[in-house]
């Protein structure tokens, strides 16, 4: 009669062990489906006894009433980033620099326009380590007391021409394009300004 009534304790004992289990794995279940129906979630709660339930529907309903918050407030929901031991963060570098400008350059300094317009060549050489250049906007101004009216503006784009160009110095690229001059063009001095420049990455 004693190893009996051991038995039918012990047996007892682990049969109510498993059903707490199986009822604590019923109700984790039916917290997770219940996805942030807060109504829900609130009667879940009324119904179940704290030991039972834990703080399993208690930390659901402030996830929950946090997310109905912030998209009362900004439009949408973020949840907050969960790392444990196996997460794994990557850190990558980014590109906030614009492209830098190095230099230009004519295929003639010197234009006669006696007999006729003369397309020049112009060149121009940029920086840029981390992408690749986009855009540059480069004036010629006419000399001083000219209207800037008459300034020629030349557009480098990755599309006209040949495009931006490796050079085999690291990060340094250049492009060409043409401008032309003719027997309205001002005598003088003209000199060329960047207006603008940019990067793949919208650097500017």
């Amino acid at each position: 009669m004693y190893k009996l009534g051991i038995v039918l304790s012990f047996c007892f004992f682990s049969c109510s062990l498993f059903a707490a289990h199986s009822t604590f794995s019923n109700i984790n279940d039916l917290i997770e489906n219940s996805e942030c129906d807060i109504t829900a979630l609130e009667s879940l709660q009324a119904q179940i006894s704290a030991p039972v339930s834990g703080n399993l529907i208690s930390n659901k309903l402030a996830e929950c009433h946090k997310q109905n918050s912030e998209i009362q407030s900004r439009g949408y929901y973020q949840p907050g980033l969960k790392l444990n031991s196996q997460s794994k963060v990557s850190l990558t570098s980014m590109d906030v620099t614009p492209p830098e400008f190095r230099s230009v350059e004519f295929s003639s300094n010197e234009v006669d326009v006696s007999n006729g317009e003369v397309t020049v060549t112009v060149r121009v050489s940029v920086f840029e380590a981390e992408s690749e250049p986009d855009h540059l906007s480069l004036s010629l101004t006419p000399p001083t007391g000219i209207p800037s009216s008459q300034s020629k503006q030349i557009i480098f784009f990755p599309t006209t021409g040949q495009g931006w160009q490796a050079t085999s110095t690291a990060g340094v690229y250049t492009h060409e394009s043409t401008v032309t001059f003719d027997a309205n063009s001002a005598a003088g001095v003209w000199s060329a300004k960047v207006d603008w420049i940019g990067d793949t990455n919208s650097n500017t």
